[in-house]
């Protein structure tokens, strides 16, 4: 069985935003780390996040809400 790389291992964890995501970008924490991201959604802190992909450039997550109806505007 191949390995995955660490680009294709963080694909669907779960992150929490510790900044609002101003024109795009923000700071998530992941396993103990805190991570640049981007997202195409509003993300406020606090609201739980799923990874997408990492960026080619490394070291910034592209992530998406995990959910898009929990109320917070």
């Amino acid at each position: 069985k191949p390995r995955l790389s660490h680009r294709e291992a963080m694909a669907g964890l779960e992150a929490e935003a510790i900044q609002d995501f101003i024109d795009g970008f923000g700071r998530v924490h992941l396993r103990g780390e805190d991570w640049s991201a981007r997202s195409e959604h509003p993300i406020r802190r606090g609201d739980k996040v799923r990874v997408i992909t990492m960026e080619d450039e490394g070291l910034v997550l592209a992530v998406t809400p995990t959910s898009t109806g929990n109320g917070k505007q």
